[in-house]
């Protein structure tokens, strides 16, 4: 497909997909981006056991993509210089990925690879770890596109004393 980004990596199994991680750039919402996550990863790793979460700044965790979640007690703990942790668990069958967004909320993914009997390696943390950051960078443009657009709405002249100023040829 043109312009997508296929990463690939050689892991202990061989049998992934790329990770084609453009789909989360037409995103256009937090939910979306889970959402968007959710299918690339599962294509990636071939298993249906990926749920995407987010915690609120007031530390109440949601379910973005996949099954509900329980409290969010088995999610490891970000400390406040960290912006993220992985822990794997069931003889390498399941991980949980957690990356700080830029606003301060906290983003999991948990795979959950007991139904085709797959288990996770070093390599497949790289590729959760570079989806996470992916989405956190999709998600801070979406954030920073909506503080642009909110500052065009409060001040509406801004753009056309601008577009004067640079687009148009100055008067001699």
């Amino acid at each position: 497909m043109p312009g997508s980004v296929d990463v690939h990596h050689i892991s202990s199994s061989g049998t992934e997909e790329p990770l084609d991680l453009i789909a989360l750039a037409r995103a256009t919402s937090l939910a979306d981006i889970g959402a968007r996550l959710r299918t690339a990863l599962a294509a990636h790793f071939r298993i249906s056991g990926v749920d995407v979460y987010v915690c609120s700044l007031e530390g109440e965790w949601t379910t973005l993509a996949g099954e509900p979640l329980g409290d969010g007690s088995t999610f490891p703990v970000l400390d406040a210089g960290n912006s993220g942790t992985v822990r794997f668990w069931g003889e390498g069958r399941q991980a949980i990925v957690v990356q700080r967004l830029h606003d301060g909320r906290i983003l999991a993914v948990r795979v959950d690879g007991h139904a085709e009997d797959r288990r996770f390696d070093a390599q497949d943390l790289l590729s959760l770890r570079m989806a996470l950051m992916s989405a956190d960078a999709t998600w801070a443009s979406l954030l920073h596109r909506k503080h642009e657009k909110e500052l065009l709405r409060r001040n509406p002249g801004f753009v056309a004393r601008t577009s004067k100023r640079f687009f148009h040829a100055p008067k001699t």
